[in-house]
């Protein structure tokens, strides 16, 4: 039976349930939910048709619909995919550029120089910082969909993302949340298969945010083969099942595929052909190459330079290159579209040629030789050089020429234009194409033996470090140091040893001291001041991690005395945001919560968005207070509202690390102010973020957040997995301050599980504490002595944290103080310690002291003032009960309630002691065995091992002994059995 194919399936095929569900997002976009939407699948299984079809349905809806495209060289410009979308719908016919760009012409004019020219041009004396930069680009992108969806529905169609530049899939990151209430949708194509790690991530941040739609295009099945061959071949009856099993296998199901085996069938050729003769090619490369091979002389090489080119390409460029004739061009471009190789794509005013297919571009790239690729680069890049107009060279078409100069080894030309570009990316701070484009500069500079190449070396190591690739950044800075030297180039030797400190302070500080005392010395041989200060500050700033605070806090006061003799705000800014770091990490939290402020209103002040955020962030960060504890003078609301604030700031400017430090900020206010359940949200989404980005620093401290949580919720077990998984990651790190930390809060957990055989090692005798992690340990170890029956001892360490003016005291070490007192019978001081931390807790908080203060407060006057223990305990009950409310979920709450420390409290005041066993206290005889070996130091394992039962069962009979005793703690029924004549203390072994 004869058969002929028609070039396209004219209907689409088995995509009804994607088709359905896209028609309801246009609805609700119209409705005002603003969406965004991907299409991700294999290249050849239909996007591209779906796209067409969705803005055929949106324009019957009376949706604007603005269109951008994706090129693979398009991975090194910043907002490609919009700028390309504004470039088309601009040139569908005249209209007022002003009025459609609205108050976001002069901001958009950056990136559109043919529009900037028709609108009114900035004032080119301002200037802002690469981040703000960045910031009003996205708010203006954001702003302009806003407006024009305001006015009519809006659908943004973007192609092939997975070759957009990263910074534009940061944009579609902010897109949903910035303009969820707007009519507007936003709609994506991209090929899961390509190695492209900027959108694997974007694609899963939205995914974990669920502000995003996501379509996954199947493989059409054997039915759906048979549909399209019967679309696509005139035939007198449908397919036979042989012939659709045979297309099937074939294609796997890939409509494109489907399409292009068919293009291969002669004309007349019967179904037997198709199914059984054996020189139908087997894959779509093959059925490409076989094309492209019949073609002439001259039609090959314009197909080869259009290959060079790229997926899309204007006639005038080819015209250009192929230095043909109009008319003999034309033909050629006729006879590759009638064989499927090219299409056209008409706009107003321009015409632009495609490959049919990204795969159609890839096959016949693979078939050239590198020479052959390196000449056709050259002969595009001089075509494309020609038609730009010189001296007005957009920093997109520069980029251009960077690519295809640097692929031809046209070294010279290579250096001009891909500099332009990178120094046009890096004002936007697209970190990633900057670096690429620096890349390209930096071959040809080597090539050419540029002195360029030491700044550029610097650059690209810059850019590395920003995405985390550490042996990459200082392979480059190494590589600097070492031409500076041989050079004899002073500074940038400076440069490069000043950057390698920096860059050595995230790895081994050892050796950043080292490179920052380098950088240091060449500053001040230099006679440069400000590189001086900034030195000052590296150097101070490595001091204060390897927390030599003192000398870390001098050099900062050095530097910020030098900016001010130079005037430099951004340099004062810089200092004060450091000073209040160093005062921090020694646990002087009110005085780093008043650097932190200067430096966020200087920051303001001068635009730096993202170090205005991270100095709020900083100042709301109530951390020091629960962790230390340290003293604050302001409550855990204050934190709330900076806190809050520098979140609000990270996620304008979409800075994923900035957020997860904000987020953590906002966890521990939580904490302070007992809101648990909103602590655990904040704090699982900081840890998910930093785990997302892979920031180790931040990990930590949101672990560290989250084990606090837990401590204060009782669940030690809990608490400890979140400390010792800290741990493993600061251990990596070498963090030795989060070490510190982390340790006291291990022994800290494992005590109160009634293991006495941790240690650590105390801060010398006589000195004060001098960092949050040695007022940490510093607590651990007075619990343990308290533990162990020697309040005496545990007194003397939390003397030590007392030191200071009256008022400032944190309110759990004072809290401790009264707990040591209560132990020692010195009742009125304990008392006056206990309401002291009442006090500074309801100021400062955090809140769980209000609890325990009450708690121990009736405890001490159980005996010898029924009425005001009994008020005591009411109060401390009453704040138990409000705290449960507030906690994550049913489980913390059973969990807490059923405490050791907690459950006394709940129990009526006339059993707390049980009195129908004619026994001490009311204890049974197995209690009083268990309560024994508490008093001798035994674990619970020891105890299950002693006794000869499980550690649950232990578990259950301490709990009972703490009960029925009206206790808190263990080491208060060691102390009972002593004084009650039923134990003796455990002898030391010393």
């Amino acid at each position: 039976m004869p058969i002929s194919s028609s070039r396209v399936c004219p209907i689409v095929i088995e995509r009804e349930a994607e088709l359905t569900a896209l028609d309801r997002l246009l609805t609700q976009a119209a409705a005002g939910h603003g969406r965004f939407a991907a299409l991700v699948a294999d290249a050849g299984m239909g996007k591209s048709r779906l796209m067409r079809e969705v803005s055929s349905r949106a324009a019957a809806a009376r949706f604007q619909i603005l269109t951008g495209d994706c090129r693979e060289q398009d991975r090194d410009f910043p907002f490609a995919p919009l700028i390309d979308a504004l470039r088309q719908h601009v040139m569908t016919g005249p209209m007022d550029l002003r009025a459609f760009l609205g108050p976001q012409h002069e901001v958009l004019g950056e990136l559109l120089p043919e529009l900037y020219a028709a609108a009114a041009p900035a004032d080119p004396g301002i200037s802002s910082s690469p981040e703000q930069s960045k910031r009003r680009l996205f708010e203006a992108f954001a702003t302009l969909f806003g407006r024009l969806a305001a006015t009519q529905p809006l659908l943004v169609m973007l192609e092939d993302i997975h070759w957009a530049d990263p910074t534009s899939l940061e944009l579609l990151e902010v897109l949903p949340r910035r303009l969820a209430g707007a009519r507007l949708l936003v709609l994506g194509t991209a090929r899961p298969d390509e190695p492209n790690p900027d959108l694997h991530r974007c694609l899963a941040t939205l995914r974990r945010t669920r502000e995003m739609v996501e379509f996954s295009i199947e493989p059409l099945s054997e039915a759906g083969v048979g549909g399209m061959l019967e679309a696509l071949l005139s035939t007198s009856s449908p397919p036979s099942p042989t012939l659709v099993a045979s297309v099937h296998k074939r294609t796997d199901g890939n409509p494109f595929f489907v399409e292009e085996l068919l293009a291969t069938v002669p004309a007349q050729a019967t179904e037997e052909w198709l199914v059984g003769e054996p020189a139908v090619p087997e894959n779509v490369q093959d059925i490409i190459l076989r094309r492209a091979a019949r073609l002439t002389t001259d039609a090959q090489r314009i197909v080869n330079l259009a290959a060079v080119a790229g997926q899309r390409f204007d006639f005038e460029l080819l015209l250009t290159a192929s230095r043909l004739p109009p008319d003999e061009l034309l033909a050629i471009l006729h006879l590759l579209v009638d064989r499927r190789l090219l299409v056209e794509e008409r706009t107003s005013g321009s015409v632009r040629l495609a490959f049919r297919h990204a795969l159609t571009r890839e096959a016949l790239l693979t078939q050239l030789l590198t020479p052959e690729r390196r000449k056709l680069h050259h002969v595009v890049g001089e075509a494309l050089e020609r038609l730009s107009s010189p001296g007005q060279i957009s920093a997109e078409t520069a980029g251009e020429l960077g690519y295809h100069f640097h692929a031809a080894g046209m070294w010279d030309k290579t250096l001009a234009y891909a500099a332009q570009a990178g120094d046009a990316a890096w004002r936007m701070l697209a970190t990633v194409e900057a670096l690429t484009h620096d890349r390209r500069s930096l071959d040809a500079a080597l090539a050419l033996d540029d002195p360029r190449a030491g700044e550029l070396h610097r650059r690209c190591a810059q850019a590395l470090a920003l995405v985390g690739a550490f042996d990459a950044a200082r392979d480059h800075l190494e590589a600097g140091l070492t031409l500076a030297r041989d050079r004899g180039l002073a500074h940038a030797e400076q440069a490069a040893l000043h950057d390698l400190a920096g860059l050595y302070a995230s790895r081994d500080y050892p050796v950043a001291r080292r490179l920052a005392e380098e950088a240091l010395a060449l500053a001040q041989t230099g006679h440069d001041r400000q590189r001086e200060a900034l030195a000052l500050n590296r150097l101070g700033n490595v001091l204060t991690n390897l927390r030599r605070f003192d000398e870390g806090r001098a050099l900062h006061e050095d530097a910020l005395r030098c900016f001010d003799d130079l005037g430099d705000r951004w340099g004062h800014a810089d200092s004060w945001d450091l000073i209040g770091m160093t005062r921090y990490l020694a646990g002087e939290a009110a005085e780093a919560r008043d650097a932190f402020g200067r430096a966020a209103a200087m920051f303001a002040e001068l635009g730096d968005t993202a170090r205005e955020a991270s100095a709020l962030t900083s100042r709301g960060l109530y951390l020091a207070i629960l962790d230390g504890p340290c003293a604050s003078a302001a409550p855990p609301a204050a934190y709330r509202t900076d806190a809050t604030d520098g979140l609000r700031l990270c996620r304008q400017i979409a800075w994923r690390a900035g957020e997860a430090y904000a987020l953590v900020a906002l966890a521990c206010a939580d904490v302070g102010e007992g809101r648990y359940g909103d602590a655990q949200r904040h704090g699982e989404l900081a840890l998910a973020v930093a785990e997302e980005i892979g920031h180790d620093q931040w990990q930590v401290i949101a672990l560290l957040t989250l084990g606090i949580l837990d401590a204060e919720m009782l669940d030690t077990t809990g608490a400890l997995e979140r400390f010792e998984r800290a741990r493993g990651i600061a251990q990596v790190a070498g963090a030795a301050q989060w070490l510190e930390r982390l340790d006291a809060w291990i022994v800290y957990c494992r005590q109160h599980a009634g293991d006495p055989d941790v240690t650590l090692a105390a801060p010398k005798d006589n000195v004060q504490p001098a960092s949050i992690g040695q007022r940490r340990t510093i607590i651990a170890i007075a619990e343990r002595e308290l533990a162990a029956n020697r309040p005496d001892q545990a007194l003397t360490c939390v003397d030590r944290l007392l030191v200071g003016a009256a008022g400032s005291h944190p309110a759990g070490a004072v809290l401790l103080k009264g707990d040591a007192l209560a132990a020692l019978g010195r009742m009125v001081e304990a008392d006056a310690a206990y309401l002291d931390a009442r006090r500074l807790a309801s100021d400062s908080g955090p809140r769980s002291v209000l609890w325990r203060a009450a708690a121990s407060r009736a405890r001490l006057w159980r005996d010898r003032d029924q009425p005001l223990a009994e008020q005591e305990a009411a109060t401390a009950r009453a704040e138990v009960l409000a705290l449960t409310e507030m906690m994550p979920d049913e489980a913390h709450r059973t969990a807490f309630l059923q405490a050791p420390e907690v459950r006394p409290l709940l129990a009526p005041a006339g059993r707390r002691r049980t009195v129908d066993v004619p026994a001490p206290g009311g204890l049974t005889p197995r209690e009083r065995e268990v309560a024994a070996c508490v008093a001798q130091g035994m674990t619970n394992k020891e105890i299950a091992r002693e006794l000869g039962v499980a550690v649950k069962t232990v578990e259950m009979h301490v709990g009972t002994c703490l009960g029925k005793l009206g206790f808190g703690s263990r080491a208060q029924i060691a102390a009972w059995m002593v004084a009650e004549g039923l134990a003796v203390p455990p002898q030391s072994q010393g």
